[in-house]
């Protein structure tokens, strides 16, 4: 389905993605021989563990009887080598792994090196199974969002998940591909639907894990990000609401000069239904200043027109290096925190805690590091795809990996590049599949913090009897801030795409200029003017950076980019929409709540239909009523929507029965889906017997009239009055055993939500 809405920074999930794999999992260990399970006589000779903190792990493969990979040479890479799994010897193999008692990742690669799908595992009971569950765990805990969490909320967010009912659905789809399709289960043109419902998963587990109440106080200025506040007496504070570090050069009148780390948020407060996560409050960095003017600079890091930008400081250490810089020091700091983020997730190896004691080693190895500059460049660039490429080979070059390594973990290194090289293929394609899904412009923190938060902010304040003030005679200069939206979100080859980056603001008021690249590749398509808005007609199919440079009247600019993925014209998809209207759907009040917010996330639903698709919908109580044929026409499916009235009993198989019927119909080369939601069980289809065993028969029959047109069957299970654990187990049965999905709404304001994982999976 083509979903005209918002989706996340592709770069985001590529960057994070890619990092995440690559900071654990190296291939420089050399291979160990097969090994066996159970009583067989062969053995393995195990590999030499490399460090203290690495331990041996058992991998058993337990793949279905008919796979194909039961009867080939596979491969376990992990962080320290690559393991050959025999299959005339068995279906084990000892591995060296990371000793620690978090999760962690590895993958699994078939006889001609190709690289198939990464599997969590923990390493502490020193068995690691690699099968569906795995796999599925795997692609829940590579999520960008759950890679971010700190290890505590991580490990209950996979908790949730693991305990939703989309989890059972998730390793099922996985299942069957092992047994039918191994090779491509994470192939984006085979079996996209894999990746798809991962995300969803992490999606649906909208459970809030803390919440916590932000501070307020003066605001004495905001250039930026970091914000100064006045406290009682000399006290200042400086609020970061960012998921970065900032370093504060504070110079006074007299010339003399302090440097000062400011904390950023380290954390989520809440997950929520979408976006799915919160960033907690603002951290305070308190200092105690004395009266007096200063003028305070701060930088993000990776700023290379500041001199020795990346040489840090040792903050506990007195006697740091020559010529070290606050710019260094914010630099490797954040550098520092992305290798920490994707260390923890990889290899159950943080680095948060000891940061500070890592930058003595920073300083001595920050020189040795080939591509830094370039990758400091991209970061400031805005240039999302440019930021990704200047990564990628940055941690490609094992020189630096090495440096890296032995900074991480006292060890002498470990060789990462030939784990890229296979983890490669796997970030490519689960990036190539939420292209189509709503995860690519909305910001991941930290990493959009990064790649977007204002490198350099200036301040002049002056404290007087511990009051403070912004400098009266000093006019701070500060950049325009740049925002760009477009039009259709997902065009076909041919459409116009209108462009409106109005919405930018300048402090000062004054009027901007603009300028936009189309394509991403680094030209300006238009001149500079003073009209935000443009239009750009694509003639191929692809992915675009959009990007848009805004200049204000001092001549300072900034940069907005958004990915727009361009299409080929399609067949679409035709989706019957089947609502229930029973006497429940009034709710428990009369209200009518659970009947209206079913319509309006029905009508969000025909909003994101593009515009080859088609729908239909059908409602139900006692009786099946069509609405509205399949047409593509958006108006008339909700103004069918909006005539849908409650009435009595429900006949859930008739209607599925009906929408089956009239889907059926269209043409075949064209995807087709049913969409049906009820609150309760049936108890008036003329399809379900008045006896509970030939009901469930008939129940069947519906299932496998699906099954025999190929149209899968996504259901909804909305938490009302006559909703049942009986009613879960008969929608998930539907959803599981005709290919689609079945998801439960634990309130009806939760269907918009639902109904918009649904059409980014389709």
């Amino acid at each position: 389905m083509k979903k005209e809405f918002p989706t996340m920074r592709l770069f985001c999930l590529l960057f994070f993605c890619l990092l995440s794999l690559s900071a654990g999992c190296g291939g420089g260990g050399g291979g160990g021989e097969s090994a066996t399970t159970g009583g067989d006589k062969e053995t393995q000779d195990l590999p030499p563990l490399p460090t203290s903190f690495s331990k041996h792990v058992r991998f058993d493969l337990s793949f279905p009887g008919t796979s194909g990979l039961n009867s080939e040479p596979l491969t376990v890479v992990t962080l320290y080598g690559t393991y050959g799994v025999d299959p005339a010897k068995g279906k084990s193999v000892y591995a060296v792994a990371t000793d620690t008692g978090g999760g962690q990742v590895a993958i699994l690669s078939d006889a001609q090196g190709t690289p198939l799908f990464y599997s969590y595992f923990e390493a502490a009971s020193g068995v690691a199974e690699i099968d569906s569950e795995g796999i599925a765990k795997g692609l829940l805990w590579m999520n960008p969002y759950v890679l971010s969490l700190p290890a505590d909320r991580k490990t209950e967010f996979m908790e949730k998940a693991v305990a939703s009912s989309m989890f059972p659905q998730l390793t099922g789809k996985i299942e069957s591909l092992l047994a039918n399709d191994p090779k491509n289960l994470l192939n984006p043109d085979r079996n996209p639907d894999t990746v798809k419902v991962a995300f969803a998963l992490v999606k649906e587990t909208g459970e809030a894990l803390n919440g916590t109440q932000a501070k307020g106080y003066r605001d004495i200025g905001s250039p930026g990000a970091v914000r100064i506040l006045d406290k009682d007496g000399g006290t200042i504070a400086f609020e970061n609401p960012e998921m970065v570090v900032y370093g504060a050069e504070i110079a006074d009148s007299q010339g003399g000069k302090r440097y000062e780390v400011i904390e950023r948020v380290k954390s989520f407060s809440a997950f929520q239904w979408w976006p799915p996560v919160v960033k907690s409050p603002p951290v305070e960095t308190t200092l105690s200043l004395a009266d007096g003017r200063y003028r305070i600079t701060l930088y993000k890091g990776f700023s290379l027109e500041e001199g020795n930008w990346w040489l840090p400081y040792d903050p506990s250490n007195p006697g740091h290096s020559a010529g070290a810089t606050i710019v260094g020091t914010a630099t490797w700091y954040n550098t520092l925190i992305m290798m920490g983020q994707f260390t923890g997730a990889v290899a159950g190896i943080s680095t948060e805690d000891r940061i500070a004691s890592l930058m003595t080693k920073a300083a001595e190895q920050a020189g040795s590091m080939t591509g830094f500059a370039d990758l400091a460049q991209a970061v400031n660039g805005g240039d999302s795809l440019v930021f990704t490429e200047a990564l990628v080979d940055f941690l490609r070059n094992g020189t630096n990996w090495n440096v890296l390594a032995r900074m991480l973990w006292d060890a002498g290194g470990i060789d990462a590049v030939p784990f890229l090289d296979a983890a490669k293929t796997l970030v490519k394609n689960t990036s190539t599949v939420l292209r189509t899904v709503d995860w690519a412009n909305e910001p991941i923190p930290f990493i959009d913090d990064l790649g977007f938060a204002p490198s350099k902010a200036e301040f002049c304040i002056e404290q007087e009897n511990g009051v403070l003030s912004e400098c009266s005679d000093v006019r701070i200069l500060l950049p325009p801030v740049a925002s760009l939206a477009a039009s259709p979100l997902n065009p076909y080859v041919g459409d116009t795409v209108s462009f409106d980056a109005a919405a930018s603001t300048d402090e000062s008021g004054a009027a901007l200029s603009y300028r936009f690249d189309f394509n991403g590749d680094g030209q300006w398509d238009t001149d500079w003017s003073s009209s935000g808005t443009a239009s750009h007609t694509y003639t191929e199919k692809g992915t675009y950076n959009t990007r848009v440079e805004v200049r204000d009247s001092d001549g300072l600019t900034s940069l907005a980019n958004y990915y727009i993925t361009v299409d080929e014209k399609e067949q679409g998809i035709s989706v019957a929409i089947v609502i229930d209207k029973s006497s429940s759907m009034a709710g428990l009040d009369g209200s009518g709540k659970p009947l209206a917010d079913a319509k309006t996330a029905a009508k969000t639903y025909v909003n994101y239909m593009g515009t080859a698709d088609r729908g239909a919908v059908i409602s139900f109580d006692g009786t099946v009523t069509v609405q509205q044929s399949f047409t593509g026409d958006k108006a008339l499916l909700t103004a069918a929507i909006d005539a849908i009235k409650a009435g009595e009993h429900t006949a859930f198989y008739d209607a599925v029965y009906r929408a089956l019927q009239d889907t059926a119909l269209e043409d075949s080369t064209r995807r087709r889906a049913v969409i049906a939601m009820t609150d309760g069980l049936d108890n008036y289809s003329v399809m379900k017997s008045a006896e509970r065993e030939k009901g469930a028969a008939k129940m069947q029959d519906v299932i496998a009239y699906a099954r025999q047109l190929g149209i899968p069957v996504y259901t909804i299970g909305l938490q009302g009055q006559g909703y049942t654990a009986e009613t879960e187990s008969i929608l998930r049965d539907f959803a599981t055993q005709t290919g689609g999905l079945f998801l439960s709404a634990p309130s009806s304001s939760a269907l918009q939500s639902i109904y918009n994982t649904i059409a980014g999976i389709q």
